[in-house]
């Protein structure tokens, strides 16, 4: 018996204590008996404030060296089926338990333990002689010379016997709001007066990152909690788990949940999971009886009305990976950037969790539609939230007079990157028709311009000849416009100033841009091509603890320059002339990155022009 090997698990532990030899003792006081549940500085588990309880199911008896066991009054009715269906009780439990060595029946010697519990802790069978101490800190009164063991739960015990210990232990990888505990499985194992127990709890962890950079072709890659990228661009997102100690289970739910923020759209067909080296294969659904053919995993995905995707990926059986303790488990997908993607600092989120099986001592049938899936009575335990962020920006271009700083409308711009534009949205202040449940308040004006002002049809004061019509009124907002990057050729966007001097490109991400004036404001001088020198933006992901990022804006002028929030391209009427130093351009920003645009990325730009 003093073979059995010691299984330290999750929670639920057997421990004998037996005496000295009585000849050794005979003059001797009564030893005192004791079980000690520990923590070490490698535990993933806390026992702080978790009350452990030990049951004695074996007395045993002393004949000088020789010992016996017997089976105690309160377990007497205890029988256990082995897995031939042939029940054992009494002497010949003792029996059986004694051949259960190696650890080849490790998970046979834990069932054991799991049905003793059950039958300890059944309505009907009332074992009330119980020892019980709660989990605590070591202090310095516990002369504990091992500084590696970081808690402790002392049972003190009466006698000598076989014990059955069961406790919690709460995962430290769960966070304050999910306070899921494990349950551990069972482990049986010999001791002198005070046997030490420590726990190893395998709660599963979930990490989940972005695929920055990868080589083709090989396993090398680049993974960051944080990228940035133009709307259009594919995200490929790395989420990797590993498979957990399941000795003791008899089913087991491993469930992912991701879900997307609104600036990011899910691909399905991208999907991509493996254990180990196995590639697993999703459920196939047949679309004429709806019925769905069960294989590795499913996958299911919705987007609420908020445009938030919520992803949800169920293991199916997956007790089938207990031998594969310790391999890991890569998922990966991919989502595209979308025209709802935040500009601000603050980016765009998705996070993911995983919801996995915590207690050993119990299985049920799981969701009603979905035996895979937990139900609403199962115990699992679920890990924090595993965050990653995409970051996206903008620039807003203001056309001025250079002599009155008043904004100018008509100008237009040719924009082009180093191929790091992908969909570019296009937002300046127009006046359209309005639509419904609009209000009309302006008229349009031959000059180009608009009015509030009723005309006047008759008399010495009429104008309405100055109105296009006189009759259709107008409202001024903001409007949209998309631009897409063409298969082949160059990718330029052209634009146009708002009546408010001023037009936003929304959806960029750090790169090299140029802008070159097209077309100057009626009575103003165009701009040279090279007035406007190129601007590199630089992206700086967030600092640690943070999630706030910062974008960097350089030419040969200005360098690093952070906050910028406008470029103001100045424009002048009359006759050009030579000057020393340009001051066709001028850059407004805003120490410390605060953003008056929202997204914050200004373009920092050189003029090189006579007035």
């Amino acid at each position: 018996m003093k073979n059995l090997r010691k299984i330290v698990s999750f929670l639920v532990v057997f421990a004998m204590i037996f005496s000295m030899c009585m000849t050794v003792f005979a003059t001797e006081a009564t030893p005192k008996y004791s079980i000690t549940v520990k923590t070490t500085d490698a535990s993933s588990v806390s026992i702080a404030g978790k009350t452990y309880t030990a049951y004695r199911l074996f007395d045993v008896t002393y004949s000088g060296d020789n010992y016996a066991y017997t089976v105690t009054d309160e377990f007497k009715n205890f029988k256990y089926k082995k897995a031939d269906d042939t029940e054992v009780s009494g002497k010949d439990l003792v029996d059986y338990i004694g051949t259960l060595t190696g650890s080849d029946k490790e998970a046979e010697l834990q069932n054991v333990a799991k049905e003793a519990l059950k039958f300890a802790t059944a309505d009907t069978t009332k074992v009330n002689t119980t020892f019980t101490a709660v989990g605590r800190a070591v202090t310095e009164a516990d002369g504990i010379s091992d500084t590696n063991i970081k808690e402790i739960a002392v049972i003190d015990v009466q006698k000598a016997g076989y014990y059955l210990v069961t406790g919690d232990a709460k995962a430290l990888n769960n966070d304050e709001e999910s306070n899921n505990q494990i349950v551990s499985a069972c482990i049986l194992t010999t001791a002198d007066p005070k046997e030490e127990i420590t726990v190893k709890a395998d709660a599963p962890t979930v990490e989940k990152n972005i695929v920055t950079k990868e080589e083709k072709g090989t396993d090398k890659e680049e993974l960051s909690k944080t990228n940035n990228a133009a709307i259009g661009d594919s995200v490929k997102f790395k989420v990797t788990s590993n498979v957990p100690d399941m000795k003791g289970y008899k089913k087991y739910y491993f469930v992912l949940k991701d879900t997307m923020s609104k600036g990011l759209e899910f691909d399905p067909s991208s999907v991509n999971i493996k254990i180990g080296n196995k590639v697993l294969d999703l459920d196939v659904k047949n679309e004429e009886d709806n019925t769905v053919q069960k294989r590795d995993y499913s996958l299911k995905y919705e987007t609420d009305d908020n445009g938030e995707t919520t992803i949800e990926i169920v293991f199916r059986n997956f007790i089938q990976y207990a031998d594969n303790a310790g391999d890991k488990i890569v998922v990966t997908y991919s989502a595209t950037v979308t025209e709802k993607a935040e500009t601000t600092n603050t980016g765009n989120e998705n996070k993911v969790d995983l919801t996995y099986s915590n207690n050993p001592n119990v299985t049920d049938d799981g969701d009603e539609d979905d035996e895979d899936k937990p139900g609403s009575n199962s115990t699992t335990g679920k890990t924090p939230e595993s965050k990653t962020y995409t970051y996206v920006t903008e620039l807003v271009l203001y056309k001025i007079d250079g002599k009155t700083n008043q904004p100018l409308t008509g100008a237009e711009f040719d924009i082009t990157s180093n191929d790091v534009m992908n969909t570019v949205l296009v937002k300046k202040q127009e006046y359209v028709e309005a639509g419904e449940n609009e209000i009309a308040t302006h008229y349009a004006l031959k000059d180009g311009t608009y009015t509030e002002k009723d005309p006047v049809r008759e008399g010495d004061n009429a104008d309405i000849d100055s109105y296009v019509d006189g009759v259709k009124k107008y409202l001024l907002k903001e409007t949209v416009n998309r631009e897409t990057k063409p298969a082949e050729g160059e990718y330029k966007v052209h634009v146009k100033v708002g009546e408010d001097g001023k037009v936003k490109l929304t959806g960029l991400k750090e790169g090299t841009y140029t802008i070159v004036e097209t077309e100057a404001p009626d009575g103003y001088n165009k701009l040279d091509a090279n007035a406007i020198t190129p601007v590199g933006i630089a992206w700086n992901a967030p600092e640690e603890n943070s999630t706030t990022c910062s974008w960097t804006y350089t030419n040969t002028d200005l360098e690093n320059q952070v906050g910028i929030n406008q470029l103001t391209v100045k424009n002048y009427s009359g006759t050009q002339l030579p000057e020393t130093g340009g001051i066709g351009t001028t850059i407004f920003y805003i120490i410390g990155g605060i953003l008056v645009v929202g997204a914050g990325v200004l373009l920092v730009t050189k003029k090189r022009m006579s007035k």
